[in-house]
């Protein structure tokens, strides 16, 4: 089971509707809200946890990398670097979260 499977069970544990706990020959009727099954809100975490960066991930971590990098703390220094610097820190960016990405995939 890999991380993301453990927090989505710990974060979503499997509930049941009242009467439709499994018992021999038969499952159980699970939920969690109306019409969407535990097992279903488990999945859509993992999905989640562990697909690939979007451009906005990245760019929302480069400029904090940025803003935390610079000294003068006066205005927005993404505005004033140009666009290779830029492109280094969304490099950067995208290497932290893609390492995050991968540490909870790994089965433990």
């Amino acid at each position: 089971m890999s991380i993301a499977e453990r927090e989505a069970t710990q974060y979503f544990p499997t509930q049941y509707w009242p009467n439709h706990e499994p018992r021999k020959g038969y499952p159980g009727k699970e939920c969690y809200l109306e019409g969407i099954a535990s097992s279903d809100i488990q999945e859509a975490y993992v999905a989640g946890r562990t697909t690939a960066p979007t451009e906005a991930e990245i760019e929302a971590m480069a400029r904090l990398e940025a803003r935390e990098e610079a000294e003068d703390g006066f205005g927005e220094p993404w505005d004033c670097m140009v666009e290779e610097d830029q492109e280094a820190f969304r490099a950067n960016a995208k290497r932290m979260l893609l390492a995050a990405r991968k540490a909870v995939s790994i089965d433990v």
